[in-house]
């Protein structure tokens, strides 16, 4: 598992590879570089957690150097550009419901909060596909844009995971304490600097908390018993 920019790259024992989002324009050759160098020669999974820039503004990029094997969105993300032009030459399924998907070693578990009846929201960070990782018995779920009110609709779902990916680059208004008590983390990792509300919520849960920021690009290794070696490139 590897956090850069706004992407998170996850490597199973196989090699197979799942991709998070695929970053802002600035994330692509960084992204690149990590691919290659543990040693990616294919993506097997892209989810794609909402429609806005930081979700998929290197799709297309990536598909000219890697194979794809499928591409999950939430519904609204494949009526955009650049995802559109590839529906012709990259499987796409909209994730309607809760799902899961098994990708070699990795199970992946796509969370919806739009799935109860009362339809999308209107700010679509709150429209975002929660991604549960699961292998073995360590588990990481990557919470994307879903702050509150996207939060208050996924609490039913099996939220519980070793390490959690914060949504927002860890926005004030996001994993809150309620989302903390189901998710149960040993730790969090952020992509970009916490707010300070954020860090109050992880001292007084006594949770580790890693960001990019301060960290550099993250790594975490697991061995499929719930045990995690973490890693930062300053």
């Amino acid at each position: 598992l590897e956090l850069s920019g706004d992407s998170v790259i996850i490597i199973g024992s196989n090699n197979e590879t799942v991709l998070l989002d695929t970053g802002v324009d600035s994330d692509y050759r960084a992204m690149i570089l990590a691919l290659r160098n543990w040693g990616v020669e294919k993506i097997d999974v892209v989810v794609i957690s909402r429609n806005v820039q930081s979700s998929h503004a290197n799709i297309a990029a990536l598909s000219t150097v890697f194979p794809i094997g499928k591409v999950y969105h939430n519904g609204l993300a494949g009526f955009i550009e650049p995802l559109f032009s590839l529906k012709d030459v990259v499987p796409f399924e909209a994730v309607t419901i809760d799902k899961t998907v098994q990708v070699g070693t990795l199970q992946l578990r796509l969370i919806v909060p739009y799935d109860d009846a009362k339809g999308f929201f209107s700010e679509e960070n709150q429209n975002s596909i929660l991604t549960k990782v699961t292998y073995g018995k360590s588990s990481v779920i990557y919470a994307a844009g879903c702050d509150f009110a996207c939060e208050g609709r996924v609490v039913d779902a099996n939220l519980n995971a070793n390490i959690l990916i914060s949504a927002i680059r860890g926005s004030c208004d996001s994993t809150t304490t309620f989302f903390l008590s189901k998710v149960q983390p040993q730790a969090v990792a952020t992509q970009g600097n916490p707010c300070g509300e954020f860090n109050t919520r992880m001292e007084t849960f006594g949770i580790k908390n890693y960001y990019t920021e301060k960290d550099g690009v993250l790594a975490f290794t697991t061995d499929g018993q719930g045990n995690w070696v973490v890693g930062g490139e300053q």
